[in-house]
């Protein structure tokens, strides 16, 4: 599945990120830097929470119904640049993925028992961090980008044929978290993330699911600042 492989490039770019924290460590990690300028990156992983949604079936071969799903995970990183300790930027790179519980039709009937909900994420964040403590710092975060890749498996019941559901849309995030310092160049930080890719066609080319893509995130990361 495409978004298989984005999740292997999270690894892999993550990887790269790791080696240039801690080739920046050795030389700056003592830096006296009291307003926190410069670039950064940070690298992020939780819990993810798909919505349930309604799944919009373009015809008979694909029948409309409530999906349920279950909790999954997120991975990421980002890289951007801290302006002064109320304003930062970054580009982010994420991956999530949930298993789908059901589809339950009209009647109670049940038109899917499995599949995933997966998706490949560029963005570019905003944030403004409230300075009012040397120990930590709340901060509100918003986003704007690119779904690059959401795509599903779905196992319909009865029906082998209508996988590999995908699409490429718009999407935007609102972050809330907090900050805390370990030292000049180390921060640690934990967030809850609301993401949304409304009106998702999810099609294979013989029809399509319209799906409004929510999702919620429990994340925590480490972030170096160079």
């Amino acid at each position: 599945m495409g978004t298989e492989n984005g999740l292997k490039r999270v690894m892999r770019i993550g990887c790269v990120a790791v080696m240039l924290m801690m080739f920046g460590g050795s030389r700056q990690s003592f830096a006296d830097n009291p307003d926190y300028q410069g670039p950064f990156v940070k690298l992020h992983g939780g819990l993810n929470f798909a919505l349930d949604s309604d799944f919009d079936g373009s015809g008979p071969s694909f029948p409309s119904g409530d999906a349920s799903l279950e909790a999954g995970a997120i991975v990421g990183m980002a890289g951007g640049y801290r302006f002064n300790r109320s304003f930062a930027a970054d580009l982010e790179y994420s991956y999530r993925r949930n298993d789908i519980d059901k589809i339950e039709g009209s009647g109670g009937m049940i038109i899917a028992d499995g599949g995933d909900l997966a998706s490949v994420a560029i963005i570019a964040n905003g944030y403004y961090l409230l300075d009012f403590s040397d120990t930590w710092s709340p901060y509100l975060g918003l986003g704007v980008g690119l779904l690059q890749e959401i795509d599903s498996d779905v196992e319909l019941v009865g029906i082998s044929d209508q996988k590999d559901l995908e699409d490429q849309v718009f999407a935007w995030q609102a972050m809330l978290g907090a900050e805390v310092p370990l030292d000049e160049s180390w921060r640690f930080y934990g967030e809850g993330r609301f993401m949304s890719a409304p009106g998702t066609d999810l099609s294979n080319g013989n029809g399509s699911y319209r799906v409004d893509y929510n999702n919620l995130s429990l994340i925590a990361g480490i972030g170096y600042q160079f």
